[in-house]
């Protein structure tokens, strides 16, 4: 009897485990490959500047990627005058009309496609910023 209550738990337990594994998958690979890559660094201006990829190999990298999170917080949150943003991150690797694209590298997912950093603007001042995959 006492056997039978042991295996009783232990496979209440392991299907405990099973359900949350199914269940927590999901938004732990979405964490893991979409927000994760973009939360690792607090921005630094050396290693932005010197993080603009020139090789795949440095895309993947993701050095500018890490700091993403902290520059739309930070140095591009809405109100920030262009000129501040410009001072901190540099030109934009394009710029249309009111929108600026900064090259992040391949960070999210399997680092197989580029990220970018987009930082639109109005009457000189951040609207919105934000990372996008391509």
């Amino acid at each position: 009897m006492l056997k039978r209550h042991w295996l009783a738990a232990g496979l209440g337990c392991i299907a405990a485990l099973a359900i949350a594994a199914i269940a927590g998958y999901k938004p732990l690979m979405t964490w893991w490959m979409h927000s994760r890559p973009f939360s690792a660094e607090a921005f630094d201006a050396a290693r932005w500047r010197a993080g603009l990829a020139t090789s795949d190999e440095e895309e993947g990298k993701c050095v500018r990627g890490r700091m993403a999170n902290d520059i739309i917080a930070g140095i591009a949150r809405p109100g920030q005058p262009k000129s501040a943003v410009e001072a901190a991150l540099g030109n934009p690797q394009d710029m249309r009309g009111e929108i600026a694209k900064y090259d992040l590298g391949m960070c999210s997912g399997l680092r197989i496609d580029f990220d970018w950093l987009y930082v639109e603007y109005a009457d000189g001042r951040v609207q919105r910023a934000y990372h996008v995959q391509h």
